[in-house]
């Protein structure tokens, strides 16, 4: 595998604030929290990523320190949109595609090494 070097993640220079709609469709679509528990997530929510069409955030940036210590999500897919498309494909084997064509092609396992440095690099950041 290729050896990356970290550096500053360029996802958090292109966020937008987060709404209250935007955190009620996270508590209430996604965690399937009761809506006294949402103000809890608009502290741990950092930032929007671009929006779709209909004017929900794709992603969410999270605190990835949750109570407790836990660690939680960073990035989390909140368009329910995009969410119940991306079910459907997976649920047609996408993920069975994909981890073949990583498994055979060292370009693909290149790829998947350099988002898990972003990953790594984003929680470091944060």
């Amino acid at each position: 595998l290729t050896t990356l070097v970290p550096g500053p993640a360029p996802v958090l220079g292109k966020l937008t604030p987060v709404t209250d709609a935007d955190v009620d469709c996270l508590a209430q679509r996604h965690l399937f929290l009761k809506e006294n528990r949402s103000w809890d997530l608009k502290d741990r929510t950092i930032g929007a990523g671009q929006r779709c069409r209909h004017g929900w955030p794709q992603v969410l940036v999270m605190d990835p320190i949750w109570p407790g210590h836990r660690l939680g999500d960073v990035v989390r897919l909140t368009c329910p949109l995009l969410v119940s498309a991306i079910d459907r494909y997976e649920k047609q084997g996408a993920l069975r595609g994909y981890n073949s064509r990583v498994a055979k092609d060292p370009a693909w396992r290149s790829q998947l090494y350099a988002s898990h440095v972003a990953q790594r690099d984003l929680r470091q950041e944060l």
